[in-house]
């Protein structure tokens, strides 16, 4: 037997990579040529081509009009795609010479919960595995796959041969992570929307895990879970060699399971936080950049912005918060807007839930909801993001707030989190904006007339939530005294249904719901966004001046994002991405 190297090499290749015998030869090459190299290595597999598509469509035409496949048989199905990647592609290797072993989830000792479709990975035995290459072998893991607590085979869900791979990662202590995929790294924007964006030589966790919930060639979860374990990761062109994008950046904290259990990883909170409303404002092109630009002057750093225009009438609501120091002079800036009223509101805090289970999942925004609104909390803005639902809330409750939301969601990670104003300068911010995210085709449902009180955003999206229909982009901004109005983006095809639904509920009192279709999301993404002022303003600047129409604006920490008509999504892109200078800044 060979000498033996302590370095450890976890890859990944994705249905494309694998999509023929040509391509699964040259697979094996790439594979074969670490191993000669030194490394130990492990490889993770997704099924070959669309061939998970292809046993789903299948599965629906066995069924018939019967329903929905049964979702255990349907995991067993859909788990063979991956046991025929990684037997054709250990028998390539064998091929070439070396010593391979293929394994299925189970045989790798991947644990996961019991939730078919979607199941989330407990702990890994990696005694298999290491015995494999003690014996100097190549393994080739089956990815997507495990065996939950009640022995059933179980599926990760979309892309997560992704989440496999950093898992076996972080089990055996690799000394990185390497995603290999049809793509050469991550952008700062889509290439095939900008032809000038620029590839990152890295990238940190955070902001990667925003631009992963937008769509970058990331799953999301795998992400999170290579930020908790504190696994580098390489994403690469399996077909080209040049050098990838490295994700990286600091350990978070972690679980006792290999990936998280709860969808909500922690509740965050915020103190010493001022809410600014703006009424009254003609709803015209560039009015977000006027006002914003006028507080950026002011060297004010904004945080949560929610802005919604008003479908068929010609007025905007804007809400933003500051930190309490900085709101009388926020509150002076507004003012100048002609025709503009403002209200300051002081005493507040921030209280937030965080994860990636949250992404595309019905239910949490409800549940964050009915909590706070069953400890007697009182909701005055909400702010989502894929990854993220935050809530304004009165200071005086913010210890009730995160201790109802920590009892809700199991968690005992509840960090509190410096105002803008303590962290200002402790973080370098030569280029606040890391990329540009974009996501096409919404609906948005404006509700309007709410009577204000506790449990209203829980009696609207509970209902939304028991129908399974995915909300994104929740927005509350107040209307008039003890009324407020709110409005929420689904996927253009559930718009119907969830207008229907929400007429239904019977827990709140509203005056009429509209349906605005046709739209898009286009965010800016960068951890500098929450400390260097006029960012905003910049990204509403640069769309105004491109005669682009913000519909509506939502704000998480680190991400800015506005809602357009869909038609002007491409110039919308790469208007930001010039205007914030990503393709020459690094």
């Amino acid at each position: 037997m060979s000498e033996r190297s302590a370095k450890i090499i976890v890859q990944k290749y994705g249905g494309s990579s694998l999509a023929d015998a040509e391509k699964i030869r040259a697979v094996a090459e790439r594979i074969c040529a670490a191993r000669a190299a030194g490394a130990d290595v492990v490889v993770a597999v997704s099924a070959m081509g669309d061939g998970t598509d292809e046993l789903i469509n299948l599965a629906r035409d066995v069924v018939g009009d019967a329903g929905p496949p049964d979702p255990r048989e349907l995991d067993t199905l859909l788990s063979t795609g991956e046991l025929v990647s990684s037997a054709l592609v250990a028998m390539a290797i064998r091929a070439r010479g070396h010593d391979v072993v293929s394994l299925s989830g189970i045989q790798a000792g991947i644990k996961t919960d019991s939730r078919h479709g979607s199941a989330r990975i407990a702990n890994i035995d990696p005694t298999r595995i290491q015995g494999e290459l003690a014996r100097g072998r190549i393994v080739v893991v089956a990815g997507f796959q495990g065996l939950s607590d009640t022995n059933d085979v179980t599926t990760l869900g979309r892309g997560a041969s992704d989440t496999t791979a950093v898992a076996l990662a972080a089990a055996l202590g690799a000394e990185r992570c390497e995603i290999y995929t049809d793509v050469d790294g991550i952008y700062t924007a889509d290439p095939r929307l900008v032809p000038d964006a620029r590839k990152l030589d890295s990238i940190e966790y955070g902001d990667m895990l925003e631009l992963a919930s937008l769509g970058a060639k990331m799953n999301p979860r795998s992400i999170e879970l290579g930020a908790i374990h504190g696994v580098p990761i390489m994403v690469a062109s399996t077909f080209d060699d040049v050098p990838g994008t490295l994700i990286h950046g600091e350990k978070l904290a972690g679980s006792t399971t290999m990936e998280i259990r709860n969808a909500v990883t922690a509740v965050e909170s915020e103190t010493g936080v001022a809410q600014i409303a703006v009424s009254g404002l003609a709803n015209r092109e560039g009015l977000a950049a006027e006002l914003f630009d006028l507080v950026a002057a002011e060297g004010v750093n904004v945080d949560v912005i929610i802005a919604n225009d008003q479908p068929g009438v010609n007025a905007s609501d804007l809400v933003f918060t500051v930190s309490e120091e900085d709101a009388e002079r926020a509150a002076a800036a507004a003012a100048q807007i002609p025709g503009s009223s403002v209200q300051t509101r002081l005493e507040l805090a921030k209280v937030s839930i965080a994860g990636t289970g949250m992404q595309n999942s019905p239910g949490y925004a409800a549940r964050m909801f009915r909590a706070l609104a069953n400890a007697n909390v009182n909701i005055h803005v909400i702010a989502t993001a894929e990854v993220r639902i935050t809530c304004v809330i009165d200071a005086d409750r913010l210890d009730a707030a995160a201790t109802a939301l920590a009892q809700e969601f199991d968690t005992t990670q509840i960090t509190t989190t410096p105002s803008a104003t303590d962290a200002r300068g402790r973080f370098g911010s030569e280029h606040p904006v890391t990329g540009i995210a974009i996501d096409r085709s919404a609906a948005r449902i404006s509700v309007r007339g709410v009577r204000d009180r506790p449990g209203i955003a829980a009696g609207l999206f509970e209902p939304l939530a028991d129908a399974g229909i995915s909300v994104d982009l929740m927005v509350q901004t107040a209307a008039s005294e003890g009324m407020t109005d709110m409005a929420f983006t689904v996927a253009e095809d559930e718009a119907d249904r969830a207008i229907e639904t929400a007429r239904q509920q019977k827990d709140v009192e509203f005056d009429d719901i509209i349906r605005d279709s046709g739209l898009a999301k286009v965010s800016i993404v960068g951890a500098g966004l929450q400390y260097t002022p006029g960012q905003a303003a910049k990204m509403f600047r640069t769309l105004g001046d491109q005669g682009i129409n913000i519909r509506a604006v939502t704000t998480a920490d680190i991400r800015i994002t506005c809602l357009v008509d869909a038609e002007s999504i491409a110039a919308a892109a790469r208007s930001l991405h010039d205007a914030f200078d990503l393709a020459a800044s690094g």
